[in-house]
């Protein structure tokens, strides 16, 4: 059964995962750039939460291998999207790269998350089926992990924590997994948004806006590079309640969400620069704005010309073919 508040929440989360990769917004107030990029760090950790809520409740802790081959053929369709992309801007892009980057993600820095998707699917199936008990202490750890890391990477001087982020960061789809079938395991039938907890909500989502700026003034970590803010999991969890709390009717935002939110992720980069040069010679808003704006639209137009008027090629990029035995 669909959840129309959850499929728009994925239509919001495909939007701030863009306004994270327009750029530093250098052209706006000062803060504003921390705060644009701090807003939308929950938006992947809920991606993956969503995949394991489903998991859960449709039963399919035996059949994540599945999914994570659909993912894997999401993840090569795109990497082969981006190689010319990749070419045109650098000739020896094949040669600066190692085969753990390719691995890890892809052609373009955004395909990380569906390397990690796959991962995550397939050590979640092995850890149900062998040591379901350790499933909520690997979260932990996992999580852990990345908090210290994150913090750590971006200090004013270079550590080993910067080298070990990127393969820090492609664990945490595992724990956010964990979360979101745990979480499918639970009952919120009697859990009511009171004014006590909506106000413990906020307090919530405030410090977590807090925390990176409190961290960058104590330790310099860099506020506006941070991917994983202390209080991510929580906030995420929170929206996640909210989702399954919510009553939302379906509406364009949330079949968006449902049919688009993935084709969007996958080809806004494509659009990102494209934008940049469009705006340079307008300037009735600041240029990241104008840009986030257009690259979201865009992303939006051409996944959904893509389902309705070029079925195959959506069914390429989303996975949905098969392969010769």
């Amino acid at each position: 059964m669909r959840n129309s508040t959850i499929d728009f929440a994925r239509f919001v989360a495909a939007f701030f995962v863009v306004a994270l990769h327009v750029g530093y917004y250098n052209d706006m107030l000062v803060g504003f750039g921390e705060m644009a990029r701090i807003s939308g760090r929950w938006a992947v950790p809920f991606f993956f939460m969503v995949t394991g809520y489903f998991i859960g409740i449709q039963g399919k802790e035996d059949k994540c291998h599945l999914q994570a081959f659909r993912v894997t053929k999401i993840f090569l369709i795109s990497s082969l999207m981006y190689l010319p992309y990749c070419l045109v801007k650098d000739p020896n892009y094949l040669e600066s790269r190692s085969i753990i980057d390719y691995i890890r993600s892809g052609t373009y820095f955004h395909l990380w998350f569906l390397s990690s998707l796959a991962v995550g699917l397939v050590s979640f199936q092995f850890l149900h089926k062998i040591y379901p008990k350790s499933l909520v202490a690997v979260s932990i750890g996992l999580i852990m992990a990345f908090v210290i890391t994150d913090i750590a990477a971006y200090l004013e001087n270079e550590n080993v924590f910067t080298k070990l982020h990127g393969t820090v960061r492609h664990t945490i789809s595992l724990a956010f997994i964990i979360i979101g079938y745990k979480i499918s395991r639970l009952n919120f039938e009697n859990l009511f948004l009171n004014k006590k907890f909506m106000f413990a909500i906020l307090i919530l989502f405030l410090a977590y806006f807090l925390e990176p700026i409190i961290t960058q003034l104590s330790v310099d970590s860099h506020a506006i590079r941070r991917q994983f803010p202390v209080f991510t999991p929580m906030v995420t969890i929170a929206i996640m309640i909210l989702c399954l709390k919510g009553n939302m009717n379906k509406s364009i935002f949330s079949e968006a969400g449902k049919n688009y939110s993935l084709g969007i992720y996958l080809v806004h980069p494509l659009f990102i620069p494209v934008s940049r040069e469009i705006f340079t010679y307008f300037s009735f808003l600041p240029k990241t704005i104008q840009v986030l704006l257009t690259t979201f639209l865009l992303s939006w137009f051409l996944v959904s010309i893509l389902m309705r008027k070029f079925t195959f090629l959506y069914r390429l990029l989303y996975g949905e073919f098969k392969l010769r035995q």
